[in-house]
């Protein structure tokens, strides 16, 4: 059964969710371990996360350009990008 709060979703099949203020989701909760997220004061997500046990973990860096476009990715192993080249203004 899931549970919905204003329209967010708060828990469904063992798996429980938290938002902050804005409504951003910033935590997953569930079997296979916790995802967490970190956005800025523009709603960007700029940082997520995974635990998943002991030694298990995965963390990821998000970059935007002056547009608020993401531009790339790092995290975990290696980095990846999405092509795209940053634009000064």
């Amino acid at each position: 059964m899931s549970s919905v709060v204003g329209n967010l979703l708060k828990g469904i099949a063992g798996i429980h969710f938290s938002y902050d203020a804005r409504g951003n989701m910033t935590r997953k909760e569930g079997l296979k371990g916790i995802q967490t997220f970190q956005w800025d004061a523009h709603n960007q997500l700029r940082q997520s996360g995974w635990q998943g046990g002991a030694r298990e973990s995965l963390r990821t860096e998000y970059l935007y350009d002056a547009f608020g476009r993401r531009i790339a990715k790092r995290g975990g192993i290696g980095r990846a990008s999405s092509g795209g080249q940053p634009n000064v203004v």
